[in-house]
C-alpha cells in the first residue's frame, strides 16, 4: 500500500497528472503544487541515504522552496517569501522551530496560511524520514496526535488489514505516520455519541466523505480505500478541496487544515 508521496515517487507523479487532467478548475493551484511536489521528492532523495537528515543541517534547501514561491506562488506567498528572505540563518531557524513547537502542541499562535504552507512543505521530507526510522505500534496508539512527531492529522482513511476490517486510520500532516483510531470519536471535543455525528457523502467524489461532529461543528475528511491498491492520500486531499470549501460555507471547521490551509 502506497500512501505517502515518498513511498513511490513515480506513482506519485503519475497520479498527480491524472488528478491534474480531471480537475481543470484547479489548474493554477495545481501548477504550484506540481513544483512543490517535485521539490519534496527531490529533497528527500538528496539526504535519505546519508547522515545529514535533519532540517537544521539542511536549512539552505528552504531557499529553493522560496524560489518556487517567487516564481509560481500567489502575491501573498511572494510577500511572505520576501519577509523570510530578510532573516539571517539563525533567525530563520528560530522561526521554523517556533512553528514546529506551536504546530505540534497546538498552541494556536497566529500564523499565516502562506507561512504555514511554506514551513510544512519544507519540513515534511525530514519528518517523513524521521518517522521511517522509528518504530511505533500504529494499532494500539489510539490518540488524536502523532506518536512520532506530535503533529496532527488532517485526513483519515478506511482500510482493511489482516486483523482489522474497516478500520479508521489517521495520517499525520507533518510526517505521514499512520495509526488506527476510533471510528466514532471526535478528534476535537472527544464526543463519542453516534447520534451527534453526521456523514456527508458527495456524489461527485468517489469513496470520499465528511464526518461532522454536531457537538463542536468540527469535521474529518475520510477516504474509503478498501478497494484500492495504491492511493497517494495527500494528492486526493489536494484535489478534493472543493469539499472543504463547501464545509466552510456550512460553518464546519476542519480538525487540522491541510498544507493549503483548507
Amino acid at each position: 500500500m502506497n500512501l505517502s508521496i515518498f513511498d513511490n515517487p513515480e506513482l506519485t507523479k503519475k497520479q498527480f497528472e491524472v488528478y491534474f487532467d480531471k480537475h481543470p478548475e484547479l489548474k493554477d493551484l495545481a501548477k504550484l503544487l506540481r513544483h512543490i511536489l517535485d521539490w519534496q521528492l527531490a529533497t528527500y532523495e538528496t539526504f535519505k541515504n546519508n547522515d545529514s537528515s535533519s532540517w537544521e543541517e539542511n536549512i539552505s534547501l528552504i531557499y529553493q522552496l522560496f524560489e518556487i514561491g517567487e516564481k509560481h506562488g500567489s502575491d501573498s506567498i511572494k510577500k511572505i517569501v520576501y519577509e523570510l528572505r530578510e532573516l539571517d540563518e539563525k533567525s530563520l531557524k528560530q522561526k521554523v522551530q517556533e512553528f514546529i513547537t506551536n504546530f505540534c502542541h497546538k498552541n494556536n499562535k497566529p500564523v499565516s496560511n502562506e507561512e504555514r504552507f511554506l514551513f510544512l512543505t519544507f519540513l515534511k521530507p525530514f519528518y517523513y524520514f524521521k518517522g521511517k526510522s522509528m518504530s511505533y505500534d500504529k494499532i494500539t496508539w489510539l490518540k488524536p496526535y502523532c506518536p512520532v512527531c506530535g503533529g496532527h492529522p488532517s485526513i483519515a482513511f478506511i482500510y482493511d488489514t489482516e486483523d482489522i476490517k474497516g478500520g479508521l486510520f489517521l495520517k499525520c500532516l507533518l510526517c505521514d505516520f499512520v495509526w488506527l483510531y476510533y471510528r466514532i470519536f471526535c478528534l476535537n471535543c472527544q464526543n463519542n455519541n453516534p447520534e451527534s455525528f453526521e456523514v456527508y457523502i458527495p456524489e461527485n467524489f468517489k469513496n470520499t466523505q465528511l464526518m461532522v461532529c454536531h457537538e463542536c461543528k468540527h469535521y474529518l475528511k475520510i477516504f474509503d480505500i478498501r478497494n484500492e491498491n495504491s492511493v497517494i492520500i495527500d494528492l486526493r486531499d489536494w484535489f478534493t478541496i472543493t469539499l472543504d470549501l463547501w464545509a466552510i460555507e456550512k460553518d464546519f471547521v476542519k480538525h487540522e487544515n491541510n498544507i493549503l490551509g483548507l
